[in-house]
């Protein structure tokens, strides 16, 4: 059965859900020159096409981790930190840069900067751990041009792991929801969705046509159909439905929903839809 009919979201639904999106998408935001849309898929396809830092591994995980439930323009400044310390000590941008990242003496080159302490210490910890995970698992070959995220992408299951109990998943996989119950002090369930969200974000920025389950993305949809309730899991579903009503690819929809990430304005996607509804 269809997963958004299980939760009592009908065809009807979706279609108004498309009509307000659609609306949304022709706006010219504040100080922009061009459509939502325009400036929606432009930043798609820098997730797409692997632009997303430039392709640098070590940032693009960095940022992955240090994202959820934080201010993006916070995070950006984070990860600007670590990108000057890489420079600094003449390393090259890579996993294996960040695998083998001395917090001790980053400390030390925040301090000379003026920054007391690591900002998320216990995230940048376990990004060190994911990096080291992800070389293991998907280490340089000779009969592959990729490897470490990429290569993951291209080789493993998506998010439908999540629909199957935590023990039947792979390693990576449990990594992040192993990660995201230590850094919230949660149980263990047997089909915990914790972790799905940042797992589907890092694989967008490795060039995936997803989208995030996050609390950004669930409280938007859930407002647009007028629901009180419907899981991680669910809203991929239901996104997946709109942007194929939409005629859009799924991470198009992803950053229409996110605007304030990358608008100058910072406007978001609720502010732009309330303009067209006075």
């Amino acid at each position: 059965m269809d997963i958004t009919k299980r939760i009592g979201i009908d065809d009807f639904q979706i279609r108004q859900v498309c009509d307000k999106i659609r609306k949304g998408m022709e706006i010219i935001p504040e100080d922009e020159s061009k459509s939502l849309y325009e400036l929606a898929k432009e930043s798609a396809k820098e997730f797409l096409d692997h632009k997303r830092f430039n392709g640098k591994q070590d940032l693009i995980l960095l940022d992955s981790i240090l994202s959820i439930g934080r201010r993006y323009k916070l995070v950006l400044k984070w990860v600007s930190y670590y990108e000057k310390y890489v420079v600094a000590r003449g390393f090259e941008h890579s996993l294996e840069a960040l695998a083998s990242l001395d917090l001790d003496n980053y400390r030390k080159f925040l301090n000379s900067m003026g920054v007391s302490n690591i900002p998320n210490q216990s995230r940048i910890e376990f990004a060190i751990k994911f990096a080291r995970l992800f070389l293991q698992k998907y280490p340089k070959s000779s009969n592959n041009k990729s490897y470490g995220l990429f290569r993951w992408v291209e080789e493993s299951e998506g998010w439908t792991q999540f629909l199957r109990e935590y023990s039947k998943r792979d390693e990576v996989c449990r990594a992040f929801t192993d990660f995201m119950l230590k850094e919230y002090n949660r149980p263990l369930q047997k089909r915990t969705l914790i972790g799905l969200s940042i797992f589907q974000y890092l694989r967008m920025q490795c060039g995936e046509d997803t989208l995030k389950p996050d609390r950004r993305v669930t409280a938007i949809l859930k407002k647009l159909l007028g629901v009180s309730a419907f899981n991680a899991t669910g809203c991929i579903a239901i996104a997946s439905r709109i942007a194929k009503e939409l005629g859009i690819k799924l991470i198009e929809l992803d950053q229409i929903l996110v605007s304030e990430d990358y608008l100058s304005c910072e406007q978001k996607f609720e502010t732009l839809l309330r303009k067209i509804e006075r």
